[in-house]
């Protein structure tokens, strides 16, 4: 398992409304995944603040399958995909560090079925020759991720949280930019390999 029950546990209180640790709503087995599928992992933990019986916090969580930048140093990225209702789904993200003040997170989505060599290397390329971290040309329209709190990202918008998702129903890699406080840059590119049965599963769970 590649995910850390840190992040995981980060995740989980930020979105019960819970942000103290002695009231965790994930905690041993409740941490472990569900199911896996590629580098996708489905997880279901009790809602502890909800009046509801038996309420879940369903969510998706991955790492990237490459990552490049100008940092030294950085936590575990992640992209995660929470369940809100049958029609809203909520995408976040971490580059493992704080952003860097009055920035957003920059996400992106590619159609374009390339093996991951030459994504690799346009952007290495351009860290290595520009000192830049640019997402390649020729992917989806980027989408910038504006609700920014320390090192996790948020739409503002949930038709903005839909539209990515849709996009990622029918892409092949997803990539995430972001800038810390230190002035250093990161890329990640994410596998979407699984993600549409990783999604389907993550419904079911938490289906209304």
């Amino acid at each position: 398992m590649f995910f850390l029950n840190f992040f995981l546990l980060i995740f989980c209180l930020l979105f019960s409304g819970n942000i103290h640790a002695t009231d965790s709503p994930c905690t041993g087995d409740e941490c472990k995944p569900i199911a896996v599928y590629n580098t996708w992992e489905v997880y279901s933990v009790p809602d502890r603040n909800s009046k509801q019986e038996n309420k879940q916090i369903c969510f998706l969580a991955s790492a990237p399958i490459f990552s490049s930048g100008s940092y030294t140093k950085r936590g575990d990225p992640v992209v995660y995909i929470r369940h809100i209702s049958n029609e809203i789904s909520e995408v976040s993200a971490t580059p493992g560090y704080p952003l860097q003040k009055d920035t957003y997170g920059e996400i992106a989505v590619s159609y374009t079925k390339d093996s991951l060599g030459p994504i690799r290397d346009q952007i290495t390329t351009t860290l290595k020759d520009q000192g830049l971290c640019i997402i390649p040309a020729n992917q989806k329209e980027k989408i910038l991720m504006d609700l920014v709190v320390e090192e996790f990202v948020w739409f503002r918008d949930y038709n903005d949280d839909n539209n990515v998702v849709k996009s990622m129903k029918r892409g092949y890699y997803l990539f995430f930019l972001g800038k810390s406080r230190k002035n250093t840059c990161s890329i990640d590119v994410y596998s979407l390999e699984g993600f549409i049965k990783a999604f389907n599963k993550m419904n079911a769970l938490c289906q209304e």
